[in-house]
């Protein structure tokens, strides 16, 4: 696809741009290349129905994933930083998440406030034996039954994540904080997120 093209790209430049540093080729090849054009379409998101159904059913079925769904839809964790997570990353007397530094993408340390719908699930998970951190191949295997639970033939990139940011900046109206929360800038924010989702679909969306 366009934007695995344009990623790749990036990665083969960035070799390049280092060998000319270094003296070993006279220019960077890529340089000469024409700009790969990504059309950014809204990302999918899930509707409060498809969450509320998903939750509910690892609620019932399937508890020991009840941390995962806490944290990656209703409080946005990348993928990537729920495999470093652990249940000392919670502080559970104040609501609050600390991601470190070294298990955030971004290699910068960022607190997230809980909103009341993760932080009362969380707390559910907690007591009924959740496991953190969640390992890769383990996620698969939750988004495959996530998938197989709302009919969906594959699992969209990213959607949880998508899914938590677009209702919090749409129940919030602040971007700058929603932004710091995610560990995305204010401008990423709006540009992908923005009126995604109505505030009384975020209302009800985290309703506990």
């Amino acid at each position: 696809c366009v934007t695995t093209m344009k990623s790749n790209i990036g990665r083969i430049s960035a070799l390049f741009s280092f060998c000319e540093r270094r003296g070993w080729i006279e220019k960077n090849p890529c340089k000469f290349l024409e700009r790969v054009k990504v059309d950014s379409k809204p990302p999918r998101i899930l509707s409060v129905e498809e969450s509320n159904r998903l939750t509910e059913y690892v609620r019932s079925q399937k508890p020991n994933q009840l941390a995962f769904i806490a944290l990656a839809l209703y409080a946005g964790v990348r993928p990537e930083e729920l495999e470093k997570l652990t249940w000392d990353s919670i502080d559970f007397e104040r609501s609050i998440l600390t991601v470190d530094a070294a298990a955030s993408k971004v290699r910068r340390r960022r607190v997230v406030h809980l909103h009341s719908k993760a932080f009362h699930l969380l707390n559910e998970a907690k007591s009924k034996g959740a496991k953190l951190p969640i390992k890769r191949q383990t996620r698969r295997r939750y988004l495959s039954q996530a998938c197989d639970v709302l009919g969906f033939k594959s699992w969209p990139q990213d959607c949880m994540r998508h899914t938590a940011a677009s209702y919090l900046l749409a129940i919030h109206q602040d971007a700058g904080i929603v932004a710091r929360w995610l560990g995305n800038s204010p401008r990423i924010l709006l540009q992908h997120y923005i009126e995604l989702a109505p505030k009384e679909h975020a209302t009800e969306f985290f309703k506990i």
